[in-house]
């Protein structure tokens, strides 16, 4: 599985981290999130994707992203 975000859709919110890591650890710390939204210092988004999602099978990243910014794709 892939997943990738379009950087230009997303709003920053964080939801796809908090989603992520309670999925995985059933507590909310967006530290330990295998997805990261990050602003640099022109105040763009950045998203970082662990090599881990790549065997997510449950993709909560996606399903809770309120603008579908995040794309699942297989294989």
């Amino acid at each position: 599985m892939k997943i990738t975000v379009d950087e230009q859709t997303c709003v920053g919110c964080r939801l796809c981290e908090q989603a992520c890591v309670f999925g995985r650890r059933r507590h909310f710390d967006p530290d330990a999130s295998s997805i990261q939204v990050l602003v640099d210092a022109n105040g763009d988004l950045q998203i970082e994707i662990s090599s881990d999602c790549e065997r997510c099978a449950a993709a909560l990243c996606a399903r809770f992203c309120p603008v579908g910014a995040i794309a699942v794709h297989a294989g």
